[in-house]
């Protein structure tokens, strides 16, 4: 190996050098060529190092006919390490880790002609494992999988050739499921269930491409319907129901685009009406009736109302 040749370059933040999982190939803020003045032998190759401009090492490693081969390494301006790994011309090749501003490791896996490879993992600060995935020819496949801060499984996903597919479940701090169903295409598709933090079932309805479609139901802790109706790209569309949780009908009304719309009428759990009204863009307007707990008119709480706001 011929000597040292020291390049000095202008200012740069290595810190692009961290990157997320979703991505193939890191940043590298060293990409700059290197100033006229560096004197690089093509034939047998040069070991070659750039610094800040305050003095500090920036980056160094071997180039070969011009070209990054072999091992190299990257610091922050402070001095902290902030990646190493090896060069095949010009291309990321084998083991490579990636470092946080703190030194914590952040990443930590391989390349095979500069597409990431086999297991990857990254990391907390704490050096525990923040998510795990698998990637061949620089695609995400087979199972993805994330953690808390306390070591517990928090979400897991399957990938075939980089799109997420198949079962997917989300999970709470204490490892209780929160969410479960299935992908298609990167995007949410068939039945999928929530869960409250307790456990019990909160929801369950369709998706289509990612939107909520066709019939959803929200459940009360104890198990029961809460209330139920339709989705049509995303937004309630027509009859919605709420129940008590006796199964008596609580209220029923119009959904538009999102919005309550047109009469709706809410019920005691006695079974008798309590109000009855007409909604627009999701305020009262007009008219609402009111009636006691023994189903006589109360006029008292009956009145006209405009964007929601009664009139006095």
């Amino acid at each position: 190996m011929s000597k040292s040749t020291n390049v000095w370059i202008g200012m740069w933040l290595l810190a692009g050098m961290a990157f997320g999982l979703e991505t193939n190939t890191p940043s590298d803020p060293g990409q700059e060529s290197a100033p006229e003045s560096a004197q690089v032998d093509a034939e047998s190759g040069e070991w070659i190092t750039f610094y800040y401009p305050g003095g500090g090492k920036a980056r160094e490693g071997h180039l070969y006919r011009g070209r990054r081969h072999g091992m190299w390494k990257g610091w922050y301006f402070d001095g902290t390490l902030a990646y190493e790994g090896a060069y095949l011309n010009y291309q990321y090749e084998g083991p490579w880790v990636f470092y946080s501003k703190d030194g914590s490791k952040l990443d930590q896996g391989s390349f095979s002609a500069g597409l990431r490879q086999g297991k990857w993992t990254r990391f907390f600060p704490t050096g525990k494992k923040m998510s795990q995935s698998n990637w061949k020819d620089g695609k995400q496949e087979g199972l993805r999988q994330h953690f808390s801060p306390e070591g517990k499984l928090s979400a897991e996903y399957t990938f075939v050739d980089g799109v997420r597919v198949g079962p997917s479940r989300l999970f709470g701090a204490k490892g209780n499921l929160l969410m479960s169903g299935n992908y298609v295409r990167n995007g949410k598709q068939g039945e999928w269930t929530y869960f409250a933090p307790s456990g019990d079932r909160k929801s369950l309805g369709q998706f289509d491409r990612d939107v909520e479609a066709g019939l959803w139901q929200f459940f009360f802790p104890t198990g029961e319907v809460e209330a139920q109706g339709d989705y049509i790209n995303g937004s309630q569309e027509g009859a919605w129901f709420g129940f008590h949780p006796d199964g008596k009908t609580r209220f029923e009304g119009q959904f538009k685009g999102g919005k309550p719309t047109g009469l709706w009428v809410h019920y005691r759990i006695n079974g008798l009406r309590q109000s009855s009204g007409q909604m627009e863009d999701g305020s009262r307007t007009g008219w609402w009736q009111e009636w006691d707990e023994f189903g006589r008119p109360d006029d008292g709480a009956s009145g006209f109302y405009e964007q929601g706001r009664k009139k006095e």
